[in-house]
């Protein structure tokens, strides 16, 4: 397809242990695979992203291919991005995100990507990516037409052996992307993306979104109850294919909190167990009518769906009285996911700088109610 001489793997370490991974090293032949990186640290620090680009470089690869999760899609995103405009240092980064976000020409990436994921955090399907500074524990965001993905393999065996809790949590990431995305909020700047999608009216979005918040619910249960459910495993990564059109339709605190949870030790999915539900709570309490009516429709697509209805049923809530931040609190702790902060020791002296990273966080900012610094700390300090 793309006629490669010289491809670069980049796998997690527990794929880069199975026989799938010696079956593609096999498939590609020794004197075709250009490099082979296993492992880019959690949220992808700058000096990983660095690193592999100056490693993809070196070997004149002209293919990349990926087996993982988000951390990995979203480094060799960048590092294909900054091949082309020399980025090698963070200051250059943050120059590049900044000449992006003024609509300013860039050169775009270039070299074709494969993506297999083997989580459900949907990164592969999207044209964003973000990076680390240890330092400063500060995560940025870019977002350019060229980093999608050229061909995504959804390959439901391969996932079996992808940790429990990542499988799980980042589901629950996904989940994320879908209720939040029915906010609606960012819908009208993203009209181009969302042409290049289907350009559905706001209705039709909805459905779309809730249909797959509802599907990816039902599966992700089905495959905690049985680990080697490949057709559950299937279902709950087509769902996942529907998270562009939620991101681009909608986006709030959830994310913008969550990106600056990761430098804490926080992972990929985990962020979103602990800090969904209470954006949720505080939107419910303080959105006016419109937020209101999409919430809405969040609530009803959990109950909506026969597994997850029985499950709800099991801890105690019913219909009628229960809120989104109890819903969507309840199906994490059915999952077996952590709730709080607590249990990452984060400690309340951490909070104050928290809360200053998520404010200068893009998806904090656009939240469809109102937040401020204080308003922040108050989520945070719930989520102890």
């Amino acid at each position: 397809m793309f006629g490669s001489l010289r491809t670069y793997i980049v796998s997690s370490k527990s794929i880069s242990a199975t026989p799938a991974f010696e079956a593609l090293e096999s498939a590609l032949g020794t004197a075709k695979i250009a490099g082979i990186r296993c492992g880019i640290t959690s949220h992808s620090p700058w000096e990983d992203v660095f690193q592999l680009a100056q490693d993809i470089q070196a070997t004149d690869a002209d293919l990349i291919i990926t087996l993982g999760g988000c951390s990995i899609t979203d480094a060799v995103k960048l590092a294909k991005l900054f091949i082309p405009n020399n980025v090698s240092t963070i200051p250059g980064a943050e120059e590049l995100f900044a000449r992006i976000r003024a609509d300013e020409s860039v050169k775009p990436a270039t070299i074709p990507v494969i993506n297999v994921p083997t989580t459900l955090s949907g990164s592969e399907f999207t044209c964003a990516g973000g990076a680390t500074n240890l330092t400063t524990g500060h995560k940025q965001v870019t977002m350019h037409s060229s980093l999608y993905a050229d061909v995504v393999v959804l390959d439901p065996r391969l996932s079996i052996s992808t940790p429990r809790q990542v499988w799980l949590a980042t589901g629950v990431r996904a989940i994320d992307h879908f209720v939040e995305g029915l906010y609606g909020n960012v819908a009208a700047l993203f009209t181009d993306m969302r042409e290049e999608l289907g350009n559905e009216a706001n209705e039709d979005i909805e459905k779309v979104i809730a249909g797959a918040l509802g599907s990816l619910l039902t599966s992700l249960l089905s495959t905690k109850e049985n680990w080697n459910d490949e057709e559950a495993r299937l279902q709950a990564f087509l769902a996942v294919k529907e998270c562009p059109r939620a991101g681009h339709n909608g986006i709030g605190a959830s994310h913008g909190i969550g990106h600056q949870l990761g430098p804490l030790g926080v992972g990929h999915g985990e962020t979103s167990c602990i800090i969904l539900p209470w954006v949720l709570r505080y939107n419910w309490q303080h959105g006016d009518e419109t937020a209101r009516r999409r919430l809405g429709l969040a609530i009803d697509t959990f109950w909506g769906q026969e597994k997850v209805a029985e499950t709800l049923g099991a801890t105690g809530l019913s219909r009628k009285d229960a809120d989104l931040y109890d819903v969507v609190g309840a199906y994490i702790s059915a999952l077996g996911l952590p709730r709080t902060l607590g249990q990452f020791d984060i400690k309340e002296e951490q909070l104050e700088g928290l809360a200053e990273s998520a404010m200068k966080d893009w998806c904090t900012k656009v939240n469809p109610v109102t937040l401020t610094k204080d308003k922040v700390l108050d989520i945070l300090r719930n989520a102890k």
